[in-house]
């Protein structure tokens, strides 16, 4: 269905899907799982298939805005979660702790303005400031400056006594991999004035509105 929507324009009140380009996952809220960082908000990560919480709804924030009005790259808009009722992706309003440079993204009732870019057409348009479905686009916090992402994975360093361990028959394998804690969605600041790949959503479009 959403193959049946690229290069359709987006308005104000479709759902969408957000694909993170580099490791092909979608952005999840995971029911079930508290946010690290605030508590009483749900887990947000990503998920290789997606699922029926991985629906986006893009909301207005501004109310020259409306549900049916096409979204302009550029705009700031509430990304609510279309499975719970009046639930948002949010940004953690915690402050950074010396060294280090990533925020906690969360799902919570409290709502995150966030800046949503055109960063590749998904095909040879006319109107190329039109946010399109099946576009590669960076989503912000233009108050934070920051930008959302996955949190970087720490680097297991290599002993003698890893050596050890390195021998796991079949079943072992198949156990941690099921247990294997799922990316997390953060903030990140930019280093430099360009866009890291590792910033870059792929938009997938369901319309409520049309059809």
């Amino acid at each position: 269905y959403m193959r049946k929507k690229l290069g359709q324009i987006v308005l104000f009140g479709d759902i969408i899907q957000l694909y993170h380009v580099k490791s092909g996952k979608y952005l999840q809220v995971l029911p079930g799982k508290l946010a690290k960082e605030e508590r009483e908000n749900t887990r947000v990560g990503l998920d290789l298939n997606g699922n029926a919480y991985s629906w986006i709804q893009i909301c207005p924030r501004f109310k020259i805005d409306k549900d049916g009005d096409r979204i302009l790259s550029n705009v700031e808009a509430y990304l609510k979660v279309a499975e719970r009722a009046n639930e948002f992706i949010h940004s953690a309003g915690h402050e950074l702790t010396p060294g280090k440079h990533e925020r906690e993204v969360n799902c919570s009732l409290e709502s995150t303005s966030w800046r949503l870019n055109i960063f590749q057409s998904s095909k040879d348009a006319l109107e190329r400031d039109l946010l399109l479905a099946s576009q590669l686009m960076y989503i912000n916090d233009p108050e934070l400056e920051s930008y959302l992402t996955i949190a970087e994975r720490a680097v297991k360093s290599m002993t003698e006594d890893d050596d050890k361990v390195k021998e796991f028959d079949e079943e072992n394998k198949e156990e941690e991999e099921e247990q294997e804690e799922p990316d997390v969605v953060v903030l990140r600041p930019s280093a430099a004035q360009k866009i890291d790949s590792n910033f870059l959503w792929f938009l997938e479009s369901s319309s409520i509105l049309v059809g």
